[in-house]
C-alpha cells in the first residue's frame, strides 16, 4: 500500500470518525432543546392519598416534602409529579413563588386532588414563571408573545383549590390560572391582584377650555 493510498484511507477515517462526533454533537443538541420544555414529558406517578407540603418561607426543596417537618420551598418538586386520587398539597404559609403551579393528575368524585393555601398574602414573580403562547380574543397587544401563568392545569380531572381567604399579588403582567383540557375543576376563597395594575387609572376632577385636573389613582405608578 502506497503513501497516497494511505492518506486517502486515512482521511476516510478522520472524516468518518468527525461524522459520527458532528452527529453526536447533533443529537445532544437536540436532547437540550427538549429538556429545556417546563412541562416534563415523564412524570413521576405519585401514590394514591399522599399529601406534600409546601412552606415558601421556610422549606426547601432539598427536603423530602411528604413530612410536615420537612416541606419543600417551590412547586418545582410538584411540577416532577403527575398527581393521582387522593393527593393533597398543602402550602402552610404565606411568601413568594416564583415558578408555576404546573398540575397534571386525575382523582376521582370520591377521593379529588386537593390544593389547600394557608391564609395570607402571597406574592408572584413572573420571570421565571412557565410560559406559553396563547391567543386571548379580547385584548392581545402581542399576539406572537409567550404568556406568564401562575397556575397551569393540563389534563387534569377532579382537582379542588382551596384559598380560605388567601390573596395572591401578582408582581409583573400574568395570566392568573389556565385550565386547559381539564374537567370538574373547582377553585374557592382565593383571590388574585396586581400589585400595580396593568394599566394607570385616573379620575377627571374638572375640566377647562385650557386645561384638565385629574386625580392619579394612588397604586398606579407613573
Amino acid at each position: 500500500m502506497g503513501y497516497i493510498d494511505r492518506c486517502i484511507r486515512i482521511n476516510f477515517f478522520v472524516i468518518g470518525m468527525l461524522g459520527i462526533l458532528v452527529g453526536c454533537l447533533k443529537k445532544k443538541e437536540v436532547l437540550v432543546v427538549k429538556e429545556d420544555s417546563q412541562i416534563k414529558k415523564e412524570l413521576i406517578l405519585a401514590k394514591e392519598n399522599t399529601v406534600f407540603y409546601i412552606d415558601p418561607v421556610n422549606g426547601k426543596d432539598s427536603n423530602i416534602g411528604i413530612e410536615k417537618r420537612s416541606p419543600w420551598k417551590s412547586f418545582k418538586r410538584i411540577n416532577q409529579l403527575e398527581l393521582t386520587k387522593g393527593n393533597r398539597i398543602e402550602i402552610l404559609s404565606a411568601g413568594d413563588f416564583r415558578e408555576s403551579l404546573l398540575l397534571k393528575g386525575k382523582g376521582t368524585l370520591e377521593a379529588p386532588i386537593t390544593i389547600e393555601f394557608a391564609q395570607g398574602t402571597y406574592n408572584f414573580y413572573p420571570e421565571k414563571s412557565f410560559k406559553k403562547k396563547f391567543h386571548i380574543s379580547n385584548t392581545n397587544d402581542a399576539p406572537d408573545s409567550l404568556k406568564a401563568v401562575a397556575f397551569y392545569f393540563s389534563e387534569a380531572e377532579n382537582v379542588q383549590v382551596k384559598g380560605n381567604g388567601a390573596e395572591i399579588i401578582f408582581r409583573g403582567k400574568t395570566m392568573e390560572m389556565c385550565i386547559d383540557n381539564s374537567k370538574n375543576i373547582s377553585v374557592e376563597n382565593l383571590s388574585f391582584d396586581y400589585y400595580r395594575p396593568t394599566v394607570s387609572e385616573f379620575m377627571v376632577i374638572q375640566t377647562t377650555n385650557k386645561f384638565a385636573e385629574i386625580e392619579v389613582h394612588p397604586d398606579s405608578k407613573y
